[in-house]
């Protein structure tokens, strides 16, 4: 792949930014969120609050939760492989979500930083688990950052390209902002989510250009 420095100069730039967080955040701000970044999100996220969005982000959370994520993620994957025949990019499909959530999970017991409890909404008021990063964030980046880097390689148009990566980032940002709007996670939590995912897709994503018509070529011999 011609572009392969440049994906893997990016990733390592998400990552090293996603690594300052972490020790940041470990170092200063366990219990507390961090100032200027996480307080102003949280508070507008409290007072855009109604019906609608409540219902709407509710479904969010619940979507790409841990069960349903993992169902979530097989059916796409299922999709891939037997419709569009993107057997490769089925593969890059669970092998990414599988080791990235794995991964957060190891990082989320070793950094240990609580949910907050600012403006928790009662129905989320007994979520589990710890509060760095955030898992559905990881997984809605690497989930529509796959889809959206399997599109790319079927499109021609600049134009289209953009377009429908505006819509991937601005459903990645819908469900990192869900997480915030029912106040189970600091805002940096979805910021260090999505830089961990987006590494790991700039990591990898020569890997599977490379080897993307593996899987036809295997039906074929």
């Amino acid at each position: 792949m011609k572009n392969t420095k440049k994906y893997l100069f990016l990733g390592s730039g998400f990552l090293a930014v996603y690594l300052i967080m972490l020790v940041i955040i470990k170092m200063n701000y366990l219990a507390s969120p961090v100032p200027g970044m996480d307080l102003p999100i949280m508070d507008f996220a409290f007072h855009m609050r109604n019906t609608l969005a409540t219902t709407i982000f509710s479904i969010d959370a619940k979507l790409f939760g841990d069960a349903t994520g993992a169902v979530l993620a097989l059916v796409v994957a299922a999709f891939l492989y037997f419709i569009p025949k993107e057997k490769m990019g089925a593969i890059w499909l669970l092998s990414s979500v599988g080791v990235t959530i794995v991964l957060n999970t190891l990082v989320k017991s070793i950094i240990g930083r609580p949910r907050p409890m600012i403006h928790r909404m009662s129905a989320f008021i007994n979520e589990s688990g710890k509060s760095f990063a955030s898992g559905h964030s990881v997984f809605a980046t690497v989930l529509f950052g796959v889809l959206f880097l399997i599109l790319l390689q079927r499109l021609n148009r600049t134009g289209v390209k953009v377009i429908w990566g505006i819509f991937f980032f601005l459903v990645i940002v819908s469900i990192m902002f869900s997480r915030i709007y029912i106040g189970v996670h600091y805002p940096s939590d979805t910021i260090a989510g999505f830089l961990f995912g987006s590494s790991w897709l700039a990591f990898t994503y020569p890997i599977f250009v490379q080897h993307k018509d593996w899987g036809n070529y295997q039906t074929k011999h």
